[in-house]
């Protein structure tokens, strides 16, 4: 930071000191969330290069950018599975295996609501051991792989 910066920076706490003080706690408190933040974001974009499904990008962009709409009906299949393996990648990044909400209770943690939710949610159906379920949602069976048995 250069000295007329923090000249301009000292004047405005000097003028506005409740502004400062506020500013420079929710700074404190804000610092460790966004280092997690690009931390998490970082190892995701590095795991692309690692992915086996990455190389599935330049395919999905081909077809969709190409301008025969009768090839990309030819290659409907190849693109629906290449759409949601790309999708699915970043969306378990981001939320997990898990594309559901529940509300949290006590001092449980995010992981913890959620397989507190899917067991309700088992319960309320009366699952037993060996039960069939179908997972008729929007995500990944996240929900079904982790069913209590």
């Amino acid at each position: 930071m250069t000295s007329c910066a923090f000249a301009k920076l000292q004047k405005l706490a000097q003028d506005h000191p409740t502004a400062a003080a506020v500013g420079a706690a929710l700074t404190l408190v804000a610092t460790p969330s966004i280092a997690r933040g690009v931390k998490l974001t970082a190892t995701f974009l590095s795991s692309l290069s690692t992915s086996k499904k990455h190389g599935r990008i330049d395919g999905y962009n081909a077809l969709q950018e190409g301008e025969d709409a009768a090839e990309r009906n030819d290659q409907y299949a190849a693109l629906v599975d290449s759409y949601y393996d790309l999708a699915t990648e970043f969306y378990e990044w981001g939320w997990g295996a898990c594309f559901h909400f529940a509300d949290r209770r006590g001092r449980e943690t995010f992981t913890q609501s959620l397989l507190r939710h899917e067991y309700y949610l088992a319960s309320r159906l009366a699952l037993s051991a060996g039960a069939k379920v179908l997972d008729c949602g929007c995500g990944i069976g996240g929900a079904a792989r982790h069913n209590p048995p």
